[in-house]
């Protein structure tokens, strides 16, 4: 198998960004290709199944872009979790804004740095991070993410990382698509002490944006 890619235009806030993403889902690096991105970059320790994930830009994303462009973070320090193409990131970047982007997938490092090249712009600070490790660095203002609570088992990790990596005055904004089990991340969130507002941007949609907080 090979990777293929192809390149975008999304406008976002009335901005024209230019994406290069994977083709498709159907994408994994060969030997030779492995070689070339690098051996420690490609992303080794991601499934074969799950490796494109983070190459695809998604409809949330766009959204999530849209929301954090309209946004003050001044004097904040933002981290993106989950950022695959990280299109919010590089917005929030552009806006100059101190923003760290990060991922379980070594590669999406890879396509945002190419993706900031396209783009015109320095490449956010961009750092490998999962939610089944213990995070150590100092907590960040703002938290944001979309479309990374896919897996029906990760509300208890996304917990115990947000307890860490959350400042006590920060909050969190997360885009979700409409998982079914998105409602047991809420009532965990409630359990651990966070307060979940969430919002349907779209009437009658399914889509859910949660501006999570801590509850004092």
């Amino acid at each position: 198998m090979a990777v293929d890619f192809k390149t975008s235009q999304i406008l976002v806030a009335g901005s024209t960004w230019n994406i290069r993403q994977l083709l498709n889902r159907d994408q994994f690096p060969t030997e030779s290709e492995k070689v070339s991105i690098g051996l420690s970059l490609w992303g080794a320790d991601v499934p074969e199944s799950l490796w494109p994930l983070s190459g695809i830009l998604w409809p949330s994303g766009v959204l999530l872009a849209e929301i954090i462009a309209n946004q003050n973070y001044e004097g904040m320090r933002i981290l993106e979790v989950g950022c695959g193409v990280a299109l919010a990131s590089m917005v929030l970047k552009k806006q100059g804004y101190d923003v760290t982007a990060s991922d379980y997938n070594s590669f999406a490092g890879e396509l945002l740095r190419d993706n900031a090249k396209l783009n015109n712009l320095e490449a956010p600070k961009f750092i490998k991070l999962s939610w089944q490790e213990v995070f150590v660095d100092e907590p960040y203002d703002v938290i944001i993410g979309s479309d990374v609570l896919y897996e029906p088992g990760c509300a208890q990790e996304v917990c115990q990382f947000l307890t860490s990596a959350l400042k006590p005055m920060g909050t969190a904004l997360f885009v979700d698509p409409g998982r079914a089990h998105v409602r047991k991340f809420e009532t965990t969130l409630e359990a651990a002490g966070f307060r979940c507002d969430v919002e349907w941007p779209v009437r009658g949609g399914k889509t859910r944006i949660l501006r999570i907080s801590r509850s004092f």
